[in-house]
């Protein structure tokens, strides 16, 4: 696994202490506001990493993305974004930091169930503008 995988190119540019950068990447799962559940299957893009796994979250999955906090993740496999390499085992990618994600990619799963008043509060007016 290459040092700098996720870390943010800024951190890198400021010389940031490494300290921050491992006690991230060193979180064990579950631990994570959310606490832990089974997960939900996802599919994420990074810029140079193809990422799939489980995302232990509780709750919706922009919300988790929103709070740009760093999302447990569990049966991690990894493989470069250009393709030329299979999906590889991970299992030290534990956790990983919104901002690294350019694409996330999952199922309805990561929805909670809600009740037809509920699905209702949540939509959006759609007001058309000409252009």
């Amino acid at each position: 696994m290459p040092f700098d995988f996720l870390r943010r190119k800024g951190e890198a540019a400021k010389g940031s202490s490494t300290t921050s950068a491992s006690s991230t990447a060193n979180r064990s799962v579950g631990s994570g506001p959310a606490g832990g559940g089974s997960g939900v299957p996802f599919e994420g893009m990074t810029e140079d990493w193809r990422l799939v796994g489980r995302m232990l979250i509780g709750g919706r999955l922009s919300d988790v993305l929103n709070k740009r906090e760093p999302i447990d993740l569990a049966d991690m496999q990894w493989a470069s974004v250009d393709g030329t390499e299979p999906l590889a085992a991970a299992p030290g990618l534990k956790s990983v930091d919104p901002y690294d994600l350019v694409l996330v990619m999952t199922d309805e799963g990561s929805l909670p169930a809600m009740t037809d008043s509920e699905r209702s509060a949540h939509k959006v007016h759609k007001v058309t503008f000409e252009v």
